[in-house]
C-alpha cells in the first residue's frame, strides 16, 4: 500500500543515482521482482534467472491496519512471495529482517514468528536468515529468493489488444478487510480473517502462457493503471464483473452503503495476480490451470484504446484510475473524507461526466 503522489516517479528519483547491473534483464517498473542472469548464460536446464524481491510491513503498523502480530508475520512473508509468483519464480526462501520496539512482549514475539513460519509452510518455503533490531515502531522486512526456470520472461509487459483479462481468485477482500477496520470502527474484525496465500503454485504455470502479469497488492484499478502505462493499452472489464467479488467483503461495502467498484478502486490490495492470455492459448492455459484444481476467474479484455472501461451506473465508464490510485484516506483527512469521495465520483458516474 502507498500514499505517495505518483509512486513511479518517486521510485525514478530514488533510482537515479544508482548504476543498473549489466545482469539484471528487467527495466524499472517492468517486473514485480528484479531478474537476474545468472553466470552469463544460465545454469543447466532451463534456468536462467534469479528473481528477488523485498517488501517491508511498517506503514500497515503504524496506520493500525496491521493489529495482530500472527497477521503481520504471516503478510512479510506473503507479500514477497506475492511479487515473485508474478513472474513465475519458485522460492528458494526468504530472508526476514525485524525491528522489534522495546517492551514488546514475548508472546507478541511467538506470534509474530508462528505468522512468519506459517506463512513459509503455506508456500512450501523457508526463511534462510536474516536480521533482528530494536527501534521506536515494529517494522517486518521480507526478501524472497526465487528461480525461474522456464525460457519465456514473464513480465508486466507484453499484452496486447484482444488478449483475456484474469484474476487468480476473488478481488476485493484486501480492500473489504481495510473498510471493516477503518470504516466500521471494528477493531480490525473481518469475518473468516485476512490472510491471503500467495499464489505460487499458480504462478509456475504462467510464463509461456500469460503475456503480462502484476500483482494486485496496491487494487486491481492501480494495477491496471500500471499494465496500461507499460503496454499502451486499455481495459474492458467484463459485464458481470461483480461475481469476481469476494462475497464477504462485498457485503461489508453494500452494508455500508458504498459501491461495489469500491472493492477494486482502493490502494489495499489482496495479492492476486492479474495476468493475460492470448486467445489461441485460452483453451490450453485453462485446462492446464484445472490439472492442479485452479479456477482463474476471467475479468475483461485488453483494449487499443486507453482507459479502464467499467460497466457500473447504468452505462460503461471510462475509469479514472489515475485519481482513485492517489485517493488515500490518509491524503484525504482520514477515512470519512475518502469515502465521501468516492461516493461524490459515484454521483457523477451515474450523472454520466
Amino acid at each position: 500500500m502507498t500514499t505517495i503522489g505518483s509512486e513511479t516517479e518517486f521510485i525514478n528519483t530514488l533510482i537515479g543515482r544508482f548504476e543498473p547491473s549489466p545482469r539484471r534483464r528487467n527495466a524499472p517498473h517492468e517486473a514485480d521482482a528484479e531478474l537476474i542472469e545468472l553466470f552469463g548464460g544460465g545454469l543447466t536446464g532451463n534456468t536462467h534467472l534469479l528473481a528477488v524481491t523485498t517488501d517491508t510491513i511498517s506503514e500497515e503498523i503504524e496506520t493500525g491496519l496491521y493489529r495482530d502480530p500472527y497477521q503481520i508475520g504471516w503478510m512479510a512473508v506473503t507479500a514477497s512471495l506475492s511479487d515473485l509468483a508474478a513472474v513465475g519464480a519458485a522460492p528458494l526462501g526468504l530472508l526476514i529482517s525485524e525491528t522489534l520496539p522495546e517492551g514488546y512482549g514475548s508472546e507478541a514475539i511467538e506470534q509474530l514468528q508462528e505468522g512468519i513460519s506459517d506463512g513459509c509452510r503455506s508456500a512450501r518455503t523457508h526463511v534462510l536468515g536474516g536480521d533482528t533490531n530494536t527501534g521506536q515502531l515494529l517494522s517486518i522486512t521480507g526478501t524472497a529468493i526465487g528461480l525461474v526456470y522456464h525460457r519465456h520472461r514473464l513480465t508486466r509487459r507484453g499484452c496486447a489488444p484482444g488478449d483475456i483479462l484474469y484474476a487468480s481468485g476473488r478481488l476485493g477482500r484486501g480492500n473489504g478487510f481495510a473498510l471493516a477496520v477503518f470504516g466500521n470502527g471494528r477493531s480490525g474484525h473481518f469475518p473468516g480473517g485476512y490472510l491471503p496465500r500467495a499464489r505460487v503454485r499458480e504462478g509456475l504455470l504462467l510464463p509461456g502462457a500469460a503475456t503480462s502479469c502484476m500483482d494486485s497488492s496496491d487494487g486491481l484499478f492501480s494495477t491496471l493503471a500500471q499494465l496500461a502505462a507499460l503496454n499502451r493499452v486499455g481495459f474492458r472489464i467484463a459485464e458481470a464483473w461483480e461475481d469476481a467479488l469476494d462475497r464477504t467483503s462485498l457485503e461489508i461495502v453494500r452494508s455500508a452503503g458504498l459501491p461495489a467498484w469500491l472493492l477494486l478502486a482502493g490502494c489495499h490490495g489482496e495479492f492476486e495476480q492479474i495476468f493475460t492470455v492470448g486467445e489461441s492459448r485460452r483453451d490450453s492455459f485453462t485446462e492446464k490451470a484445472g490439472s492442479i484444481g485452479w479456477n482463474p476467474v476471467e475479468i475483461g479484455t485488453v483494449t487499443e484504446g486507453p482507459g479502464v472501461l467499467l460497466p457500473v451506473c447504468g452505462g460503461t465508464r471510462n475509469i479514472d484510475v489515475a485519481y482513485l490510485r492517489n485517493l488515500s484516506f490518509r491524503r484525504s483527512g482520514g477515512i470519512g473524507k475518502y469515502l465521501d469521495a468516492i461516493l461524490q465520483y459515484e454521483h457523477e458516474m451515474a450523472k454520466g461526466e
